[in-house]
């Protein structure tokens, strides 16, 4: 079996499951956008709702750690019980879980928008620290339409925190070819201090801007849910920081991408949403792409999970040797390193 889909809230589903199950923890929460996402493209009058992102009330203090709620204190003292306050108070409370199920080793990428930046990344620093927040990714989403008053607003923001101070990078699985006009695509270059630093010959590993294009109306992964993701961008994510067997779970679930693209890659899954619209949808894809998962309720979670442990454990059992951790990937290794 590849993986589980459950209709369950984020909190629902990572209650389930035990301390330190997963390598890779991927969130693409509501955005506090204020809206009603209807039908496929989440703009249609009359249709469907596919989900709310609307966070009026008041911040839920139930569980919430010490430290977490000092800093939710202090935001609520110079913003208000806002919607934007209660939205970060829901995903530090998220991140907490979220960091209880990860590895000694594993990541949490949290994709937001630039408008509730500021309110997550103290949030974030609170919750993982701030010596634990590896990049904060650009994706600059390609296509779509343009600003005539202003530059157009073209990316969105992925914070990558991990657990600890040592983490899984495999370098490799996600290096791209240079660009023509770089030296290394030629014969690598020379430093001041006369060290040459050669070209790898796999490519370059990306930097912290993402130029990978949004979904189009006429692309072939479309399946007619707003907000769906790119399939390029989960690649990625999953490929640097995970290897086969490991587990992945998106509780935001949405289309299913998450889940799409781990099962083609070999590694196991847990999907969740509280839309039962998104789980019809993840799973239909899913079932289209072959994948072996079963859809479980909230109270049979902790059920099929730990058949999906026990057979994940099994399956690294054969390759433990081959993780691949370091404390830290400097951009350039040694005259005869690559960069």
């Amino acid at each position: 079996m590849d993986g589980i889909v459950v209709c369950a809230t984020a909190q629902e589903l990572l209650s389930a499951l035990p301390d330190g199950a997963a390598a890779l923890v991927f969130a693409d929460p509501p955005h506090c956008t204020g809206r009603l996402f209807c039908g496929s493209s989440g703009w249609e009058r009359g249709a469907e709702i596919a989900f709310s992102d609307r966070w009026g009330g008041c911040i839920d203090w139930s569980g919430v750690s010490g430290r977490l709620r000092k800093v939710l204190r202090a935001l609520v003292g110079i913003y208000g019980e806002t919607p934007q306050v209660v939205y970060a108070a829901f995903l530090g409370r998220f991140m907490e879980s979220a960091r209880r199920v990860l590895d000694q080793r594993g990541s949490l990428f949290l994709h937001i928008s630039l408008d509730v930046y500021h309110y997550v990344r103290v949030v974030a620093d609170a919750v993982f620290g701030k010596q634990n927040l590896r990049n904060v990714i650009v994706w600059h989403k390609t296509g779509g339409g343009r600003a005539r008053s202003r530059f157009s607003h073209k990316y969105d923001l992925i914070l990558w925190l991990t657990k600890g101070r040592s983490w899984r990078f495999f370098a490799d699985a996600v290096r791209v070819p240079y660009k023509e006009t770089s030296g290394y695509a030629r014969s690598g270059i020379v430093a001041r201090s006369g060290k040459r630093y050669m070209p790898h010959p796999l490519g370059t590993i990306p930097d912290d801007v993402w130029d990978i294009p949004m979904v189009n109306p006429l692309s072939s992964e479309r399946v007619g849910y707003p907000t769906q993701k790119p399939e390029a961008l989960l690649e990625r994510i999953v490929l640097a920081t995970t290897q086969e067997g490991d587990l992945v779970v998106d509780a935001f679930c949405g289309s299913g991408t998450t889940g799409v693209v781990s099962a083609r890659l070999g590694r196991r899954f847990i999907l969740g949403d509280a839309s039962s619209k998104a789980v019809e949808k993840a799973s239909a894809r899913l079932a289209r792409h072959n994948a072996v998962f079963t859809v479980c309720s909230t109270a049979d979670i902790k059920q099929y999970s730990n058949h999906l442990f026990k057979e994940g454990r099994n399956r690294r059992g054969e390759s433990e040797g081959s993780f691949f951790h370091q404390e830290d990937l400097s951009d350039m290794q040694g005259s005869q390193g690559v960069a």
